[in-house]
C-alpha cells in the first residue's frame, strides 16, 4: 500500500508540472501524466484539450490590412515553436519509410552493383539476404519505436551506453543526403532547360563544350575498340578513346559536371554556378519545412509523393509489360560464377543492409499507428522495395538497349552506364526519342527532383524531433537549431559541387562508407542483444498480446552472425593489403568515434552520478505513459495473455470476438485485482 500512495504522489506530482508547462506555452491544459519533448506532450489517453478562442492563429481581425497581414505572418511563426502531437496515417507511415529506403543514391549504388555483377545475381542474392536478416532487424527496430514512443537518440535509453550510435547515424547518412541535394539541384537545372528552350539542350552536339567526336545521330559503324572501366588490361586513355559519346552523354560530362571525358586526366573545374543557386534554394526549402514540422506538411508531402509516382512510375510499367520481348543489355547479363565470388558475396551483402539503420524508422514508427502490425508493414516495405528495384533494374536493360540500337552501337562496352550517366544521359536520351519527349522528361526529372527533396526533408526531420526530444530547452531556439544544420550541409553540399562530383561520389559510396553504415548497424544490433531478446518478446508480448514470431529472433541471430562476418572480412582485407586510404579512415571515424565518445560521456556521467544506470534501461524507458510504465514492469508473459485492464482497448478484434480469448483476459483481470486489493464499484 505505501507503494501505491508513492506511485499516486508521484503521479498528481507530474500532473502538476504538466499544467505549468502547458500554461507557459499556452496551449491549454491536458490530460496526461507525462511531458515528451519534440514540443508535445505525452498522454495515456491520447487527448488534447485546447483552450477555447475566438480567432485561430491565423485569422485576422478587423483593422488596417498592412497591420493585420504582419499579425498573420507573427502568429504564423510563433506557431512553429508549439509543435503538437503528430499522428501519422498508415499510408502516410508507408510512404515516408519506402522514400527513406529506396532513395536514389541508394539506386545509383544498386545501378552500379548490377553493371559490375550482372542483373539477375545481385538481385537473387539480395532477395536473400534482406528476407533473412534485414527485415528482422528491421521489423524490431518499428516495433521497439511503437512501443517506446521515443524517437533515435531518446530510444537508446535501453541501452544508454549505445546513445553515440544515433549521433553516427547523423554523420553517416549526412554524406548521403549531400549527394540527394546535388541529385535535386541538377534535376531542376534539367527541368528549366526543358521550360525555358524550344528545344532540348542535349538533343544536338551543339551546346557549349561539346567536343569533337560527339555524336547526335546513329552512326553506321562504330568500331573503336573499346573495354569496360575498371577491368585488367582497360587503362584511363584506352577507355576513354573507345567510350561513345552520344549528345546527352556529352551534354552531362563536359557542359553540366564539366569533366573531362579521360578519368585520369578529370581534375574538375566545377559545375556552373546556377548549380550552387539551386543546392541553396533546396536547402532553404529544408529549412521552411523543418521551421513548420511535420505536422503541417505531412498530408500534401504524402500526395505529392504519391501522385508523382504513380504518374511516373504507371507508364513505365505499362512500357515494361508492353516491351516484354525486350533482350537483357549485355552489359547486365547472367553470370553464374560470381555466386562462388566471396567478393561479390560480400558486397552484395554490405550493400543489402546498409540501409536498416536504428534513425527514421524509429523516430517515425513512434508517431505512426501499427498498422496490421509491424511485421505486416515490414513485409509489405521490402516487397515494395524489391519490386522497384526490379523494376529499376528492367528499366536500366531497356532504356540502355534502346540507346545502343539508335546509335547503333554493337559492343556494350562502348556504352557508359555509370550512376549519374544512367539517371541524366541515357534514360532522358531514351525518353527524347520517344513519344512526347517534352513531357516524358518533364515528369521524369520531376519525379527526380521530388524523390530526392522529399527523402531529404524526412531524414533531416527526425534528426530535428530526435534533438528537440533528448533537449527540450532547444525548443525555443527552433529557428537557430535548424538553420544551423540547413547551413552547414549546404556549405558542405557546395563544397563538394566545386571539384570533381564522380570522385566525390565514388569516395562517399565507396566500400568505407558502406561498411560505416554497416558499423553503425552491427553497434545497433549488439545494443539490442544487450537489451536482451527476452524483453523485446516480453514488450511486444504486452503490447499486442501474442507472441513474437521466432522468424524474426532467429533472423536477428542470423543478422548478428553476418554482421561480425562481414566487419572480420573488411578489416582483415584492408590491413593485409595496406589499403586504407586517408579518405577512408575519416569515412570510418564518422562512424566509430561518435559510438567510442558517446559510450565514454554516458560511463562518466555514470561514475559521477548524474546518470542512473550506463548499460541496462534507464527507468524512464518503456511504453508511453506513467501508467503503462507501471503496468509492464508489473507484466508475467507466463501468466497473462494480454495485460491491460480494459479489454475494448485492444486493437486486435480476434480477442474481442473470441469467447475463450476474453474469458481469459477477464480472469487475469480478476487476479490482478485481487492480488493488489483493487476494488471496482
Amino acid at each position: 500500500m505505501r507503494t501505491l500512495k508513492a506511485l499516486e504522489k508521484y503521479q498528481v506530482e507530474l500532473e502538476i508540472q504538466g499544467l505549468k508547462r502547458a500554461r507557459s506555452k499556452k496551449i491549454g491544459p491536458l490530460t496526461g501524466d507525462t511531458y515528451g519533448a519534440m514540443g508535445m506532450y505525452i498522454i495515456d489517453t491520447d487527448e488534447r484539450k485546447p483552450v477555447p478562442t475566438t480567432t485561430s492563429a491565423m485569422s485576422l481581425p478587423d483593422g488596417d490590412t498592412k497591420n493585420n497581414f504582419i499579425l498573420m505572418l507573427i502568429r504564423f511563426f510563433q506557431s512553429m515553436y508549439i509543435d503538437s502531437k503528430c499522428d501519422l496515417k498508415w499510408k502516410e507511415f508507408m510512404t515516408i519509410i519506402f522514400c527513406l529506403q529506396v532513395t536514389l543514391p541508394y539506386l545509383m549504388r544498386h545501378i552500379a552493383m548490377v553493371t559490375t555483377w550482372g542483373a539477375i545475381p545481385v538481385l537473387v542474392v539480395q532477395t536473400i539476404i534482406t528476407s533473412c536478416v534485414g527485415m528482422p532487424i528491421y521489423m524490431i527496430l518499428m516495433f521497439l519505436g511503437n512501443f517506446s514512443r521515443k524517437s533515435y537518440i531518446k530510444f537508446w535509453e535501453c541501452v544508454p551506453a549505445m546513445k553515440g550510435v544515433a549521433y553516427a547515424i547523423v554523420l553517416t547518412t549526412t554524406q548521403h543526403e549531400l549527394i540527394n541535394v546535388t541529385i535535386a539541384g541538377m534535376a531542376l537545372n534539367y527541368l528549366w532547360s526543358i521550360l525555358s528552350g524550344s528545344t532540348y539542350p542535349w538533343k544536338d552536339c551543339q551546346f557549349s563544350r561539346s567536343v569533337s567526336d560527339c555524336y547526335d545521330k546513329p552512326v553506321e559503324n562504330y568500331t573503336v575498340p573499346c573495354c569496360k572501366l575498371g577491368t585488367e588490361n582497360c587503362t584511363d586513355d584506352l577507355w576513354s578513346a573507345g567510350v561513345f559519346k552520344y549528345a546527352s552523354y556529352d551534354y552531362l560530362i563536359s557542359n553540366q559536371l564539366r569533366l573531362d571525358h579521360n578519368p585520369s586526366r578529370n581534375i574538375g573545374k566545377g559545375m556552373p554556378v546556377i548549380f550552387t543557386v539551386y543546392a541553396a534554394f533546396i536547402w532553404l526549402l529544408v529549412f521552411l519545412s523543418l521551421m513548420i514540422g511535420i505536422k503541417k506538411y505531412h498530408r500534401i508531402f504524402t500526395s505529392l509523393t504519391i501522385t508523382v509516382g504513380a504518374i511516373f512510375f504507371g507508364p513505365m510499367l505499362a512500357i515494361v509489360v508492353y516491351n516484354g520481348d525486350q533482350e537483357m543489355f549485355p552489359g547486365l547479363s547472367m553470370n553464374y560464377s560470381v555466386f562462388f565470388n566471396y567478393t561479390f558475396l560480400m558486397a552484395v551483402a554490405k550493400h543489402s543492409l546498409h540501409r536498416e539503420m536504428a534513425g527514421d524508422i524509429v523516430t517515425y514508427s513512434s508517431l505512426a499507428a501499427p498498422g496490421l502490425s509491424t511485421g505486416a508493414n515490414t513485409i509489405c516495405i521490402y516487397a515494395l522495395k524489391m519490386l522497384c528495384l526490379l523494376m529499376v533494374t528492367m528499366w536500366i536493360s531497356m532504356a540502355a538497349s534502346l540507346v545502343s540500337n539508335y546509335y547503333r552501337i554493337a559492343d556494350s562496352s562502348c556504352l557508359d552506364t555509370g550512376g549519374f550517366t544512367l539517371l541524366f544521359a541515357i534514360i532522358p536520351d531514351a525518353l527524347t526519342w520517344r513519344y512526347m519527349p517534352r513531357l516524358s522528361n518533364l515528369i521524369y526529372f520531376t519525379m527526380l527532383f521530388s524523390w530526392s527533396f522529399f527523402g531529404t526533408v524526412y531524414n533531416f526531420t527526425s534528426f530535428q524531433m530526435a534533438l528537440m526530444e533528448e533537449y527540450p530547452r532547444l525548443i525555443t531556439y527552433k529557428g537557430l537549431v535548424s538553420g544551423s544544420i540547413c547551413i552547414i550541409a549546404a556549405s558542405f553540399n557546395i563544397l563538394i559541387m566545386q571539384g570533381n562530383i564522380l570522385t566525390v561520389t565514388a569516395a562517399l559510396f565507396g566500400d568505407a562508407y558502406t561498411h560505416a553504415k554497416i558499423t553503425v548497424i552491427f553497434c545497433t544490433v549488439i545494443g539490442m542483444f544487450y537489451y536482451t531478446l527476452n524483453r523485446i518478446e516480453n514488450d511486444y508480448q504486452f503490447t499486442y498480446g501474442q507472441k513474437l514470431n521466432v522468424f524474426w529472433i532467429h533472423g536477428l541471430k542470423m543478422a548478428m552472425l553476418l554482421l561480425t562476418i562481414i566487419s572480420i572480412f573488411f578489416y582483415v582485407t584492408k590491413f593485409t593489403e595496406g589499403s586504407i586510404a586517408l579518405s577512408d579512415m575519416l569515412v570510418l571515424g564518422t562512424s566509430i568515434l561518435p559510438i567510442v565518445l558517446g559510450a565514454l560521456i554516458i560511463f562518466i556521467r555514470y561514475k559521477s552520478g548524474l546518470k542512473k544506470t550506463f548499460a541496462n534501461p534507464d527507468p524512464r524507458w518503456g511504453p508511453m505513459g506513467f501508467t503503462n510504465r507501471i503496468s509492464r514492469s508489473k507484466f508475467d508473459p507466463k501468466r497473462a495473455l494480454r495485460y491491460k485492464i480494459s479489454s475494448a482497448s485492444c486493437n486486435h478484434p480476434c480477442l474481442l470476438y473470441s469467447n475463450s480469448l476474453r474469458n481469459e483476459i477477464i480472469h487475469c483481470d480478476e487476479q490482478y485485482r485481487d492480488k493488489y486489493n483493487i476494488h471496482v464499484d
